[in-house]
């Protein structure tokens, strides 16, 4: 398990970085006729909007690897931007079936190829009947976002990693102001 979580660590740093620079040479390459200044002031690129802040809701099939299961699923969250690419925020996860948990996640967005957002860290999950403790765990959340307004619908797939490890594949519907 030790193995996994370094190697997922060590995946998600390097795809943010590489995000970030491919995100800033196609801006620089692409924008020569911009105003820069506009773009950092609002927040736009390309018609990519920031929004300070996001209310985001996801469901869909979880499969849990240990127990070779699949139950529903759905997660919560609210991020506050810090800037057009990042954002820090706190989320709900809540699993429902014959492994039912509920989870508090802290984490970090990081938006990157224009339609991409990249949900990470750790959470807690609350204590039940089939786990009697509290347990740290780590959640990862990818999903494809399109925008319609203040609002952005796409795919989505997570990670949980804790005692038992499960995907979720869905879909994920957010509101931006």
């Amino acid at each position: 398990m030790k193995k996994i979580t370094i190697t997922l660590l060590f995946l998600l740093s390097a795809l943010l970085s590489f995000a970030q620079n491919s995100a800033e040479h196609n801006h620089d390459d692409k924008c020569e006729h911009h105003d820069h200044k506009h773009h950092k002031d609002t927040g736009s690129e390309h018609g990519a909007h920031f929004h300070v802040n996001d209310f985001g809701f996801a469901n869909g099939m979880v499969y849990n690897l240990g127990e070779n299961s699949a139950a529903w699923g759905m997660h919560l969250h609210y991020v506050r931007g810090v800037n057009k690419y990042l954002g820090v925020g706190i989320g709900y996860e809540s699993v429902l079936g014959e492994h039912f948990h509920q989870t508090f996640t802290g984490f970090v967005r990081y938006k990157f190829f224009k339609h991409f957002v990249l949900n990470a860290g750790p959470g807690i999950t609350i204590p039940n009947e089939e786990n009697p403790e509290y347990e740290f765990v780590s959640h990862f959340e990818l999903s494809t976002v399109f925008e319609l307004g203040k609002f952005h619908l796409g795919p989505m797939v997570g990670y949980g990693l804790g005692h038992e490890q499960h995907f979720t594949v869905g879909v994920h519907l957010g509101y931006g102001f």
